[in-house]
């Protein structure tokens, strides 16, 4: 089996045979880098003295986002502003007003719902921010709502009246539902979590729309989508609306109504065009219906209203009611029963698209690209300069060879079921003696059980261990080096290809069973980072960061509509329960700090072989039990721990293979495969 490998990071390819009689099977697996020449280098000459290419690096890129008015210290922004509610607010909305609210304020219409939802992308599970969320009006809407039912991942809203939360508390009873104290430029939601951002009337409240923009743009996903929504009594269709509300608008005190546009200005934000594509605009009308007593609660449910003595709320109640009983235009809906209709527009600003070709990050990747070509090129005369070490290294290990035991035992079997989702975290599966190890378990055998002191700088072992669906209680690997190979050095573009021949021994048995081959490629780590467009010296920068991270993501295309979806969220203890299951130490899966400053990744890495499991772990899952015969993967992009997973599948239309792959909720594929099935 040939194979060329062409990819950013470390990869390997594995050619393996089976000569058991009963299954035969070829491998190609690229996952994460596991040590670049950089690396190598350092465990045998110890860390390089820095320079100050990263400080300038740092520099450089912290005055370019001040700039462009992206905080360098962003993350600060993840627990709540400072910034002051307005007064008026804070006390027309206080505690003893909300019930009135609540049963006065018109909800949202369904086609405003439906169009909210058509704006949100097709996606989902979808991650909803609310801010402003009042009582829950348009939370309780929302989730009622057919075609959003099924559609919300989590709903995080946000509100800093303490008698508004109160009353949604009470009024909103869904456990994907939480609610905070929080205010437009302090959620305290984590960064790059929203997939759309929702305030229903009130936006107007603003007091500081560029702090707004730099909060929004912070916990969204790229091509997240913010919503502006209000529902307004439409004076065009009624006199006697028109009427109403000239009486009640002159005890605004000052305030930033809607009627005012105030809150237009933020579109003329500098940092706007940076960030958001342009809005769209749509109107809604509707009717509800509507009598005296309604009208006139819904006058009083106004926050400028609701801070009036009681004698001057009387004269406006009065006003009010001569406003409605007069009735200029109304139109009865049932006279008899005082009922009319209460006309009514729904204004829905949508599609303020965060978006990736915007100023900000054009401006910053071109920065990231000059910057780490100069980066890589340093690093390379440093490669070469070290090139004499690393040739010693190469003839020291061109005859090395290893040779791995482990017994295939019920309890290791068990610790992984306990550790794969879909096996509900329990070890009641693990099935008897005499039965086969299921296929691509054996990802969790055959592993080097170094010394710590043997680790390299970044706790990795030299070698690793591939598939080998064994029968037997005990089997050994025997694991070689056949040929190192240096490439590019003399162009500038080093790498390093390790050729492994890996035999798989049974007790009992005559001869391998399997035999595996494999290459692994080696780069410098400034060539990856180069590639990724990211690097240690800017991670001070997190949504910056954030947005050259998802523009750098392979693409992959070709993938069939799935047919069936397991969901997942690798996290930490996953992944620290893989790693002790693997002997697998590298600080990338363990060390957020190390994952980021030093590899340059915004999050702990997911092991490669865990996804490769969940792949056809997923399969089964989904009713096939049948025999899988070849299983062939590829990685195309980093998972992160902590980003929730959708493996998919899809069976051919002749049935003999399927299509698997992982994706997150971006979209973004992290591993995909085929598995040819034999049953």
């Amino acid at each position: 089996m040939s194979t060329t490998v062409a990819d950013r990071r470390h990869c390997w390819k594995q050619s393996v045979r089976y000569s058991d009689g009963r299954l035969h099977a070829s491998t190609e697996r690229r996952i994460d880098m596991r040590m670049p020449i950089a690396s190598l280098v350092l465990v045998r000459l110890g860390r390089p003295a820095p320079n100050d290419m990263s400080l300038f690096i740092v520099s450089l890129l912290r005055r370019r986002c001040w700039r462009l008015d992206f905080p360098a210290n962003s993350a600060k922004y993840s627990v709540m502003s400072a910034s002051q509610v307005h007064q008026l607010a804070k006390t027309g909305f206080g505690t003893g007003t909300n019930e009135l609210y609540d049963r006065a304020r018109p909800t949202y219409q369904s086609d405003v719902l439906s169009h909210i939802r058509k704006a949100a992308g097709a996606k989902q599970p979808v991650n909803i921010i609310e801010i402003g969320a009042g009582t829950g009006i348009f939370t309780r809407a929302l989730l009622a709502h057919p075609e959003w039912q099924t559609s919300v991942g989590e709903l995080k809203a946000i509100e800093p009246s303490e008698g508004m939360r109160d009353v949604f508390s009470r009024t909103v009873a869904d456990p994907r539902v939480s609610v905070s104290e929080g205010t437009f430029d302090g959620t305290g939601v984590s960064d790059g979590w929203a997939d759309l951002l929702v305030t229903a009337q009130a936006f107007h409240w603003c007091p500081d729309h560029k702090a707004a923009l730099q909060e929004f743009a912070r916990v969204l996903k790229p091509n997240g989508v913010v919503v502006l929504v209000w529902n307004l009594e439409d004076r065009e269709r009624a006199g006697w609306v028109a009427q109403l509300r000239d009486v009640y608008e002159e005890f605004e005190q000052g305030s930033p109504q809607f009627r005012l546009g105030l809150w237009r200005k933020v579109f003329d934000e500098p940092s706007y065009a940076d960030i958001f594509q342009p809005g769209e605009e749509a109107v809604f009308s509707f009717d509800i219906t509507g009598t005296t007593e309604s009208v006139v609660d819904r006058v009083c449910s106004k926050s400028y209203i609701a801070v009036l003595s009681e004698e001057n709320k009387r004269v406006v109640k009065q006003k009010v009611k001569d406003v409605v009983e007069r009735g200029d235009n109304k139109v009865w809906i049932d006279q008899a029963q005082g009922v009319f209709k209460y006309p009514y527009n729904t204004l829905s600003i949508h599609q303020l698209v965060l978006s990736r070709s915007s100023m900000t990050l054009s401006s910053v990747q071109y920065f990231f690209d000059k910057i780490m070509n100069l980066a890589f090129k340093l690093q390379s005369v440093r490669v070469l300069n070290q090139e004499a070490a690393l040739d010693s290294w190469i003839e020291r290990t061109r005859v090395s060879q290893r040779q791995y035991h482990d017994e295939i035992s019920l309890s290791k079997i068990a610790d992984l079921f306990c550790t794969l989702p879909t096996r509900d975290h329990t070890h009641s599966d693990a099935g008897a003696l005499s039965a086969p190890l299921r296929p691509v378990h054996s990802l969790a055998f055959f592993h080097a059980r170094s010394p710590e002191a043997q680790l390299g700088v970044d706790q990795t072992d030299t070698h690793f261990c591939p598939p080998a669906p064994v029968h037997a209680p005990e089997a050994a690997a025997r694991v070689r080096i056949s040929k190192i190979e240096k490439k590019g050095f003399e162009k500038s573009t080093p790498m390093v290809f390790v050729h492994q021949n890996i035999d798989y021994e049974q007790a009992l048995e005559d001869g391998p069973l399997i035999n595996e081959e494999r290459i692994h490629v080696y780069l410098p780590r400034q060539a990856r980072a180069d590639k990724r467009g990211v690097h240690s010296g800017v991670y001070y920068l997190p949504h910056t960061y954030n947005m050259a991270w998802n523009s750098y993501q392979h693409l992959v295309k070709g993938l069939p509509r799935p047919e069936y979806t397991f969901s997942w969220t690798p996290t930490p203890t996953t992944l620290f329960r893989f790693s002790a299951l693997t002997w697998n130490a590298h600080l990338i899966h363990l060390d957020p700090a190390y994952a980021r400053n030093e590899e340059g990744y915004p999050e702990r890495l997911v092991h490669g072989p865990l996804t490769a499991l969940m792949l056809v772990e997923a399969l089964f899952h989904s009713g096939y039990n049948g025999r899988i015969d070849n299983f062939v993967y590829r990685a195309h992009n980093p998972v992160l721990v902590g980003r929730q997973q959708y493996v998919r599948g899809a069976r051919s239309a002749s049935g003999d293979n399927a299509t698997v792959w992982a994706e997150d909720d971006d979209g973004v594929v992290g591993m995909s495969g085929t598995v040819d099935l034999l049953d």
